[in-house]
């Protein structure tokens, strides 16, 4: 569902429903299919962003963040997102798309990362209510995959992001067992911070694997809005400069000389993870 003011998706909080019972991804996803009116929008554009492991996640934390800074962390990321998706809006796939921002989704009861990592993947490839089923049961049934390494934030990030891995195999699987549906998403954007999250390289892995249009977010070094130390108050520049989470000299990519933000296509043989 769209917001015709924000154009970004929204989706409906179980939690708000009385008696909820915690549902799981594969019952959300199915609840959004078997939706009557029809939900998903058309034109949809995908943003892969960080929600707490970048960007003011690491100007906060130093690279290790405290459970109680997660609820500010993820707030000014969330303002940081929103920026770059008003940047973008007016140059990336026409005027009338809708854009997806993870942190929009609803904190719902008893899910952790791969709860949501799970939900996502069957979100922007549209799986059928068949082929999302199969994933699901696939996932829960191989032993080799550890799902409680999804959330423990104690544990080595790479050892995480070998668990991690182990999900695209399925992936890939049930999408080529799966019609291709006419609604998939239109693109993936990466968002700056993208290569220090785990779920935001499995997520573009995953897209890149299926043939899904991936695009990254840069600076244009030739716009007059930009500035060598990216003090701009209030929009959150300076976290990506100082972290150099956008490469300075990207390309131009449908876009005019002036604009602050640019797009240009992700090298999808270059998504690595990097802790």
């Amino acid at each position: 569902m769209v917001s015709k003011e924000s154009l970004f998706v929204g989706f409906p909080d179980p939690s708000i429903e009385k008696d909820f019972i915690a549902i799981s991804p594969l019952d959300y996803y199915l609840s959004l299919i078997n939706q009557e009116s029809g939900f998903f929008p058309s034109n949809e554009i995908y943003c892969s962003s960080p929600v707490t492991s970048a960007n003011y996640g690491l100007l906060i934390s130093n690279g290790t963040l405290d459970k109680a800074l997660k609820p500010k962390v993820f707030k000014l990321n969330a303002r940081l997102n929103e920026r770059i998706v008003s940047g973008i809006d007016p140059y990336l796939l026409g005027k009338d798309s809708a854009f997806t921002l993870p942190h929009t989704f609803p904190q719902i009861t008893g899910w952790g990362e791969y709860d949501y990592l799970l939900f996502w993947l069957m979100y922007f490839s549209r799986l059928s209510e068949d082929s999302a089923s199969r994933f699901s049961s696939q996932i829960r049934q191989d032993r080799s995959i550890d799902i409680k390494m999804f959330n423990d934030y104690s544990q080595d990030r790479r050892l995480r992001w070998n668990e991690y891995l182990k999900l695209i195999p399925h992936y890939q699987s049930a999408v080529n067992q799966d019609e291709k549906p006419e609604n998939r998403i239109t693109a993936m954007v990466a968002f700056p911070g993208h290569n220090k999250s785990l779920g935001c390289s499995v997520e573009l892995l995953a897209a890149s694997s299926i043939g899904i249009p991936i695009y990254e977010v840069g600076l244009n070094t030739l716009s007059d809005q930009y500035t060598t130390d990216m003090t701009l108050p209030g929009y959150g520049w300076e976290v990506l400069y100082k972290y150099h989470q956008i490469r300075p000299e990207i390309p131009l990519f449908e876009s005019n000389s002036n604009s602050l933000l640019v797009l240009d296509f992700l090298d999808t043989t270059q998504i690595e993870f990097q802790p």
